[in-house]
């Protein structure tokens, strides 16, 4: 403003209206439509009156602080402050925002919603709003909005409030809230990496799954176009692309009986129908692991599951020629989720118990990965993060 009250012609006011030329050339040309783009020489004139039209305003809980605004007293206000400014405070067509205050450990997704003014219905000067943010914030905006899209589409599809269950998707990078102000144990279910689940507590789970898996299995008998191998029928894998829809049913029918899958099945499901509403993917792999022959894993009959030590997710091996890269690297590839279909021979099985079942390990890519927040009473034994 001081440069701008020196004479026509002056050095440093010359220099100060050319930076604003380069800047409205740059950029703020964009602004105007192809035939309403008015010369640098009609906006010169009105520089100086707009810079000085301004009042910067400290907005803190001190005695001397601006609490009232008069909006309509200036063309431009400028806002300085802090806690005042992080909540409550209403800012009358916002267009830039400076905001350097970020969190060093895991933020609130309910706090920093409340910080960004930013937000809002801003379409008809949209173009003109400038943020300038750490990188980090950005990064926890970018996860928030994504919370929020899923949040908006899952209260879209739902009937009631009881059907969403209180289970919301949310980065890891966030916490809904502070533990504080709710009055409920928060529990989390990774969907990331490969996730293997166990589908062997009962005679009717296991006689179920087989049944909707003969019919899958049938159905698609022809469809196997994507083959990996690595000499040994147990190495030896297909699959083929998956419709959304499918394997929404797939997941819907296939039985767990173990609280943790159970939600983790949910949530994947609800997940699923997020990115095929949101069009983010439109198909998952189907992985058919040892193309459908029996791998044999020491079974616990007392507990119905698993050896703990080892699982049935095969490791990583460099025996042989081929170095195998274990059954967690064989997806169909990073851009949607792939869901793998093992079928487990149970060593040591009661007799009059099933000897073989199926289950399935599910793939979330880096990209799509989330985690889920919930009541942890709800999510008992869940592999918390």
């Amino acid at each position: 403003r001081r440069l701008m009250l020196k004479e026509e012609g002056h050095d440093d006011r010359e220099k100060l209206i050319e930076s604003f030329k380069r800047i409205f050339l740059k950029d703020a040309v964009k602004l105007y439509g192809e035939g309403e783009r008015p010369d640098f020489a009609e906006l010169k004139e009105l520089i100086g009156d707009v810079l000085c039209s301004y009042k910067t305003y400290l907005i803190n809980s001190s005695a001397d602080a601006n609490t009232e605004i008069d909006w309509d007293q200036y063309k431009m206000h400028v806002l300085v402050g802090a806690e005042m400014l992080n909540r409550g405070f209403t800012v009358e067509k916002l267009a830039t925002t400076y905001m350097p205050r970020y969190s060093d450990g895991k933020a609130n997704a309910d706090t920093i919603e409340q910080r960004c003014r930013f937000f809002g219905y801003k379409m008809d000067y949209v173009a003109s709003c400038r943020v300038f943010l750490p990188e980090q914030s950005i990064v926890n905006y970018i996860d928030y909005i994504k919370h929020e899209e899923h949040m908006r589409c899952l209260l879209a599809e739902s009937d009631s409030l009881a059907q969403v269950e209180r289970r919301l998707i949310i980065s890891s990078n966030l916490n809904p809230t502070r533990q504080n102000v709710i009055p409920i144990s928060v529990g989390r279910i990774a969907l990331s990496g490969m996730r293997g689940m166990s589908a062997f507590e009962s005679r009717h789970v296991i006689e179920g799954n087989d049944r909707i898996i003969d019919q899958l299995l049938k159905k698609h008998k022809d469809a196997f176009d994507i083959h990996f191998s690595y000499n040994t029928t147990d190495r030896t894998h297909r699959g083929f692309k998956m419709d959304t829809d499918e394997a929404i049913n797939l997941l819907a029918n296939f039985r767990f009986g173990n609280s943790t899958d159970a939600a983790r099945k949910a949530d994947t499901i609800r997940y699923l129908q997020y990115m095929k509403a949101e069009g983010l993917i439109g198909y998952v792999y189907f992985i058919q692991m040892a193309s459908g022959a029996i791998r044999h894993r020491n079974f616990n009959k007392q507990t119905k599951r698993l050896d703990e030590g080892r699982g049935f997710l095969a490791g990583r091996s460099t025996a042989g020629k081929n170095i195998y890269p274990g059954d967690a690297a064989i997806v169909g590839g990073q851009e949607t989720l792939t869901i793998q279909l093992h079928h487990i021979g149970l060593k040591g099985a009661a007799i009059d118990f099933p000897q073989q079942a199926y289950t399935l390990a599910i793939y979330y890519p880096e990209d799509l990965a989330t985690t889920v927040c919930g009541n942890a009473d709800y999510l008992i034994n869940a592999d918390y993060e």
